[in-house]
């Protein structure tokens, strides 16, 4: 198998960016949908040099999630995400593991958007 070495760039979307659910968080929505297609636009205009991906977290278990830490209905797997859970995607995207990815979008949310 050959390796082939690349620079990646990893965007943070969000699971609002590929299914909004939460009314009255339009703008948030719509930003991270932005990041969807800003990543894919710029996979297509720096490949072969540089493969560019974001993973599009759900909630995740950070002081953050405080007041949402019982609404887990939206998702399949009934709970919050663990930062380290995060951070592996993450880890993925920039290895040798992913060397064929770009331009995707990575759920990394417990099947919120699909739920």
């Amino acid at each position: 198998m050959q390796l082939h070495e690349q620079s990646t760039i990893v965007n943070i979307a969000s699971a609002q960016g590929l299914l909004p659910n939460a009314p009255g968080h339009t703008a948030y929505a719509a930003s991270k949908g932005g990041v969807v297609i800003l990543t894919r636009a710029l996979a297509a205009e720096l490949a072969p040099k540089i493969r560019v991906n974001s993973i599009a977290p759900g909630m995740v278990d950070t002081p953050m999630a405080d007041g949402y830490r019982t609404n887990v209905g939206n998702y399949a797997l009934k709970r919050l995400a663990d930062p380290e859970e995060i951070a592996r995607a993450l880890l993925f995207l920039t290895s040798s593991e992913s060397s064929y990815v770009t331009g995707a979008a990575l759920a990394v949310d417990g099947g919120r958007s699909f739920h």
